[in-house]
């Protein structure tokens, strides 16, 4: 069956690409709690981080969420696009649904940016795959979160993911 553990980790965590990411979306907040999101631009992220690159649309205060942007990385490690679909109704297995809604709902709720780690466990193959993620929150004209862009890296070397996951699991991260 499958299933997706995440912890939140560091930001100092992050690499380097997610990095500078990062910069870019702190250059638009300046002072503010976070960026408007009519002055965020995709094509302003670093060109290797756009394939890997979620955009959402915040729904119902924060409920459901709506893939506006897919990355077309995605479509190597997972075998779809969910561009045009809600979390609640794409077709990723129903045991991963809560913690994907649950990973949105935090940024929304605590309106910063929030890096992550994941375990991901596929189906039947019991197929184990790691994640970072870094997640940051765009805000509409009235102050609201309205959209959240995602920054995933899967991490391809199964050993390395393993021991740093290993490490979240005992608290030393």
């Amino acid at each position: 069956m499958a299933s997706l553990q995440q912890w939140e980790v560091p930001l100092d965590q992050l690499s380097e690409l997610q990095i500078r990411a990062l910069r870019y979306w702190q250059d638009l907040k300046g002072d503010r709690e976070m960026p408007e999101a009519k002055e965020f631009e995709l094509m302003k992220l670093p060109t290797a981080a756009l394939r890997m690159t979620l955009l959402v649309d915040v729904l119902s205060e924060g409920e459901d969420f709506n893939y506006r942007f897919w990355g077309s990385g995605f479509w190597d490690y997972m075998g779809y696009d969910l561009t045009g679909k809600t979390v609640s109704g794409h077709i990723m297995p129903e045991a991963i649904r809560p913690s994907i809604l649950s990973a949105f709902r935090k940024v929304y709720r605590e309106r910063r940016e929030i890096a992550m780690v994941s375990k991901l466990i596929r189906g039947d193959s019991n197929a184990i795959g790691f994640q970072q993620i870094i997640r940051y929150p765009l805000m509409s004209p009235e102050g609201e979160v309205s959209q959240i862009f995602s920054h995933i890296e899967f991490l391809h070397d199964q050993f390395e993911a393993q021991k740093f996951y290993e490490e979240i699991a005992v608290g030393n991260i």
